[in-house]
C-alpha cells in the first residue's frame, strides 16, 4: 500500500490506507517549529534552510557532504544522492532513554534491492528508522515493521517513538495499526548519529528530507498529528 500526499489546495487526499476520514491540513503553527525555549524535550531540529545546523538550542549541527538544497515541505529542504551524508557527532543529548524522531521525506525513487534499505536516522546500537521497497522499520530497542511503501515524489511524514516499553510508528500523523514491545534505549557507540542514512555511512535516503526533529521523550499521538499540520488532531 502507498502513503498519500497532501495536495496543494490544503485538503488531505483520501488515499492513505491508514486513514479513514477526510481531514483538512493547515501547516501554520502557533509556536516556532524549533522552539528550544518552550520545549526542553526537543534535542535536535533541522529545518535545512540552506544549512544542516541544529536550531533546537542543543548545538547538534550536522556535517553535510554532497548535499544540495531545494524547495521543501516548508521553506527549503535537503536533497540527498546515494553518496550524500549528514552526520551529527557523538552527543549525549542524542543518546536519550526515551525518544521520538519525526521528519518529512520525499523519495526520488524506490529503494533498490541492494543495499535493500535506506536510513531515515541511525545511531548504531541505539536506534534507527529504515525504509525498504516493501516496508518501514523502527528499531528502538524493539523492532516495529509496517508494510507500507513510500510513494515516489510524494511528501510523507514519518515518526517513531518509544517510552521505554512500547515502540510506535505514525505515518502522515496516523498511528500504525500495530506496536512493538521495547525497552529503554542503549547509548550506542561513539560514531554519532546519521540523518537520512545508516551509521557510520551508506544506505543514504535518495530524495528530499525536511523538518527533521528529535525529542528525548515519547511524543503523544496528538503531538505527532499536529506536526503534520492536520487540523483534526485529538
Amino acid at each position: 500500500m502507498c502513503v498519500g500526499d497532501v495536495p496543494g489546495d490544503g485538503s488531505m487526499l483520501d488515499t492513505d490506507p491508514l486513514d479513514d476520514s477526510d481531514m483538512m491540513v493547515d501547516m501554520s503553527t502557533t509556536a516556532p517549529f524549533c522552539d528550544s525555549a518552550g520545549d526542553p524535550t526537543l534535542v535536535g531540529c533541522w529545518e535545512f534552510e540552506q544549512t544542516a545546523n541544529d536550531a533546537s538550542g542543543d548545538g547538534n549541527n550536522a556535517t553535510a557532504t554532497n548535499v544540495t538544497y531545494a524547495t521543501g515541505k516548508v521553506g527549503q529542504a535537503v536533497v540527498l544522492q546515494a553518496n550524500s551524508l549528514l552526520v551529527v557527532g557523538d552527543r549525549a543529548s542524542l543518546e536519550p532513554v526515551h525518544l521520538s524522531v519525526e521528519a518529512w521525506v520525499k523519495p526520488a525513487m524506490t529503494p533498490p534491492a541492494s543495499p535493500g534499505r535506506w536510513g531515515i536516522v541511525d545511531s548504531d546500537g541505539a536506534y534507527g528508522i529504515f525504509v525498504t521497497n516493501t516496508n518501514i522499520l523502527c528499531t528502538f530497542n524493539g523492532s516495529l515493521t509496517v508494510n507500507t511503501v513510500l510513494a515516489v515524489g510524494v511528501w510523507t511524514h514519518i515518526a517513531c517513538t518509544t517510552d521505554g516499553a512500547t515502540v510506535r510508528m505514525y505515518i502522515d500523523g496516523i498511528p500504525a495499526p500495530t506496536t512493538a514491545a521495547g525497552a529503554p534505549l542503549n547509548t550506542g557507540n561513539n560514531q554519532g548519529v546519521v540523518l537520512a542514512g545508516n551509521s557510520p555511512n551508506g544506505d543514504t535516503f535518495v530524495g528530499t528530507v525536511d523538518q527533521f526533529r528529535m525529542f528525548d521523550e515519547a511524543r503523544s499521538q496528538a503531538q505527532i498529528c499536529e506536526a503534520t499540520g492536520l487540523s483534526t488532531c485529538k
